[in-house]
């Protein structure tokens, strides 16, 4: 799994990342629901620097890029109905942008897939859009009269 991970963590721009599996014993003596390991994503996204573990290495850009690859590579293994994206494409443009996009709709052939974007490349791959917009409502304090 690691091995497909990384490729499409390559080819979202990242190519110096490397990202690691590891399994850790559990703390406890007794077999839990899923086994007796806990399984960590370890990585490093700067040549020379060692793996850590994901949580405390990487970017919120950089985050949102390897959670699309790992969802690209375990959505055959998934029944996961919908998956929703919030800006995964922060810090990112042009070619990498596109890539995204391709990956979005790539996972959207088995899953829909509701993806906030602010980029023309990754919106371009959607068959449907949806125009979100906030609007504020300011109130003026009314006076007050006291009897």
């Amino acid at each position: 799994m690691a091995e497909q991970v990384i490729k499409h963590i390559h080819e979202l721009g990242m190519e110096h990342c490397v990202f690691e599996i590891k399994l850790l014993a559990s703390d406890s003596e007794q077999p839990q629901l899923h086994g007796m390991e806990v399984v960590e994503f370890h990585v490093t996204t700067n040549p020379g620097q060692p793996v850590r573990p994901l949580s405390k290495v990487v970017s919120g850009g950089e985050l949102s890029r390897i959670s699309l690859a790992i969802q690209v590579v375990t959505a055959q293994f998934s029944d996961i109905p919908t998956l929703i994206f919030d800006e995964g494409d922060v810090g990112i443009s042009g070619g990498i942008a596109e890539m995204v996009g391709n990956k979005l709709r790539l996972l959207g052939t088995n899953s829909q897939i509701l993806c906030v974007t602010h980029q023309a490349q990754v919106a371009s791959q959607a068959h449907q859009h949806l125009n979100v917009y906030k609007q504020s409502m300011i109130r003026k304090a009314l006076p007050v009269s006291v009897y």
